[in-house]
């Protein structure tokens, strides 16, 4: 059922488009406000607790109960809408296409602008010119797709419906915290996309050159420092063997079309092996669910 469910999202996604139409948030923001009003007093864990895990194990029971209506169809519906509102926010591809036909003209500016659709705009702050660019936006989209797609499939098979929400609003809430927040909104999104991460990274691995991504993941793999795209842009950059970039000079017109080429295929080489990785997690989940069938 889980599997099937899978499917079903992932041609809805991918042919039809459809996320628009069930990701709205602004229920979730409502419940978020009010929670916030009521339980500011308490500990920040029991109203992240309130936020984040009484929908989603409100969403598990109510489809628990519905598992025998209509020899489980309507919970099966109820589990496509629910993984279908769990999946990743706008489009990666289209987000990555408006970088790379800004990369491509070297309109720095416009690139850096088209960049901040992947990643959170404080970081890209650092970046101060297009080498540091190209790498914050590369460990974006390695982050993006992990959550997008990875990591919610992931709680998905472990969790149900449930699991696949929890992690979703986990995100929301997260990226809804300021500066002057308890960072026990980051802390606990962190913990929920450790496990996950590690998967994506070994399948980074086997989806790209073993060896360079294995080194790469073995320096980071019980490293709590570094972000969760740190570790999965080191990851994805082992796995297709990048070279380093280096800035050419303005006047040099044929080393900056070399350094622009560079940069596209690198960033498409990612969209790639995400893709690649992609059908090896359904792969392995089909493979599973056979065994368990049996």
């Amino acid at each position: 059922m889980k599997f099937l469910a899978l499917l079903v999202v992932m041609a809805l996604v991918y042919y039809w488009n459809t996320r628009p139409t069930v990701q709205q948030d602004g229920t979730f923001h409502a419940w978020q406000a009010v929670c916030q009003q009521r339980l500011s007093l308490l500990p920040r864990a029991v109203l992240w607790a309130f936020v984040v895990l009484v929908p989603a194990l409100l969403a598990g029971i109510v489809i628990e109960l519905m598992a025998g209506w209509l020899w489980g169809a309507i919970s099966l519906l109820a589990s496509i809408a629910v993984l279908l509102y769990s999946m990743g926010r706008g489009d990666l591809e289209e987000q990555v296409d408006h970088y790379l036909e800004a990369w491509q003209q070297a309109d720095w500016q416009a690139a850096w602008h088209h960049a901040q659709a992947l990643g959170s705009p404080e970081i890209l702050d650092e970046a101060s010119d297009p080498v540091q660019l190209h790498q914050y936006t590369t460990r974006a989209m390695a982050y993006q797709g992990f959550g997008r797609f990875f990591a919610v499939v992931f709680w998905f098979m472990i969790l149900g419906p449930a699991g696949a929400l929890c992690y979703r609003l986990a995100s929301l809430q997260a990226k809804a915290m300021t500066a002057d927040d308890d960072p026990l909104d980051q802390q606990m999104l962190y913990l929920l996309e450790w496990l996950p991460a590690r998967l994506l990274a070994l399948t980074f691995a086997l989806a790209g050159n073993f060896n360079t991504a294995m080194n790469a993941i073995e320096l980071g793999w019980l490293d709590m420092t570094h972000s969760m795209a740190d570790f999965l842009g080191t990851a994805s950059a082992g796995a297709l063997q990048w070279s380093p970039m280096v800035m050419p000079a303005e006047a040099d017109s044929a080393a900056l079309e070399a350094f622009t080429a560079q940069g596209q295929h690198d960033v498409r080489a990612l969209l790639t092996l995400l893709a690649r990785c992609g059908m090896i997690w359904l792969a392995i989940i089909a493979f599973w669910q056979v065994l368990t069938i049996w």
